[in-house]
């Protein structure tokens, strides 16, 4: 005899079956888009696009591979399968609007994850080459035409704003939005994962998958896709910037040519100090931009709208520090906030989940189903596969 608990929960099994769940419908969107990434490489590979001039190729590619793979198919299939309309889809997408304040401070995080990821993307070349691989160069000399200022500004759309508005849509829009009833760490390195992936490069698979990371908690914690795009732009933007300063001699040939030279004269030892400094401080500040960052966006919001009880309780908080010393009106604001992340850790806390989690959603958790992440683990495999074969071909 079945209990009435063990009804409702065969009931709701039952329900979720008929319906398929948000990380299903997400998992098989990516997996028809990576097939199709993969399929229009390999028609690249065999001369697809080879009657269009090498302009034309670049600007054909991208628009298919970011504007229809990455954005229109996962928008179209998103709102049909959901049955939602496309603003309710962009709106489960995270995009809110974000404080004046934010934008700029999104910016200068932008410009500290491009420094990192230079260093991180450097050491993992290194790994790379130690292992005896390495990368197919050119003995061509370099086409400077191909630098020219028309051409910056076509690389800056292609390169920089498409991928940071469509690629920052399928993954921490679609992917994170999916599977965050999963966990917050799960959505986090799932989205992290594609995304380093998707790059089918094993040079950038890597600090991709990291810059993943840090753009999964951005999201969640501020619940607005808006910073993840700004930063993605940010950090090949000046990608760009480089590659065409070193080139055409911008700003003293820029960085490539600024370490070359503080190489020269102040001997590598010097130059090694200098970057593990530099490295160093722009973790710092990194750390100091995001706290910034979910205070204007996060915490401002909670302390506004704290509760009868919680603004009792955070007078009592202000008031046992007035005890031990007097506060400035500068202490007085920061002691709001105080409590305020000390009250949200301690919900988190009783819910049994992390601060993260308990910033970007109030629902409860979703079991596992092993059938709503199997397409996604496949995209994975397929990226997974793709990604080493491009890395043994380097041996050839």
């Amino acid at each position: 005899m079945q209990t009435c608990n063990e009804q409702e929960e065969i009931v709701i099994c039952q329900k979720q079956k008929k319906k398929m769940s948000p990380a299903f419908i997400a998992g098989l969107i990516y997996f028809i888009v990576i097939i199709l990434f993969v399929l229009f490489k390999i028609a690249a590979n065999y001369g697809f696009l080879g009657s269009l001039s090498a302009v034309m190729q670049d600007i054909t590619s991208s628009f298919i591979i970011q504007v229809v793979l990455m954005f229109a198919i996962p928008l179209i299939l998103f709102t049909t399968l959901k049955t939602k309309s496309v603003k309710g889809t962009f709106k489960e997408f995270g995009f809110r609007k974000l404080k004046f304040n934010s934008v700029f401070i999104c910016i200068a995080i932008g410009f500290v994850v491009f420094i990192l990821n230079s260093f991180i993307a450097t050491f993992f070349a290194t790994i790379i080459a130690f292992l005896g691989a390495e990368p197919v160069v050119s003995s061509q000399p370099i086409d400077t035409t191909q630098y020219s200022m028309g051409m910056f500004f076509l690389t800056i759309l292609l390169s920089c704003i498409l991928p940071a508005v469509c690629e920052e849509f399928s993954h921490r829009g679609m992917l994170i939005g999916a599977y965050k009833g999963y966990g917050a760490s799960f959505a986090i390195f799932i989205s992290a994962l594609c995304f380093g992936l998707t790059h089918m490069n094993i040079n950038q698979v890597f600090y991709a998958f990291l810059i993943g990371i840090l753009l999964g908690y951005i999201f969640l914690g501020v619940k607005s896709i808006y910073p993840c795009m700004i930063i993605h732009f940010m950090n090949n933007f000046l990608n760009t910037v480089v590659d065409f300063s070193y080139v055409n001699g911008w700003f003293g040939g820029g960085p490539l040519m600024w370490e070359q030279m503080i190489n020269a004269y102040l001997g590598p030892s010097v130059s090694y100090l200098l970057n593990v400094i530099i490295f160093f401080a722009s973790a710092m500040l990194l750390v100091w931009l995001l706290i910034k960052l979910f205070k204007i966006e996060w915490l401002e919001e909670k302390v506004q709208n704290m509760s009868g009880e919680e603004q009792f309780n955070c007078a009592m908080f202000i008031e046992n520090r007035k005890r031990v010393k007097s506060l400035t009106e500068h202490e007085l604001i920061n002691a709001r906030y105080v409590f305020c992340l000390q009250n949200e850790r301690y919900k988190a806390k009783q819910r049994g989940v992390p601060l993260i989690e308990h910033i970007s959603t109030n629902d409860e958790r979703r079991r596992f189903l092993w059938y709503d992440n199997i397409l996604v683990y496949s995209a994975i495999f397929t990226g997974v596969f793709c990604t080493i074969y491009t890395f043994l071909a380097m041996f050839v």
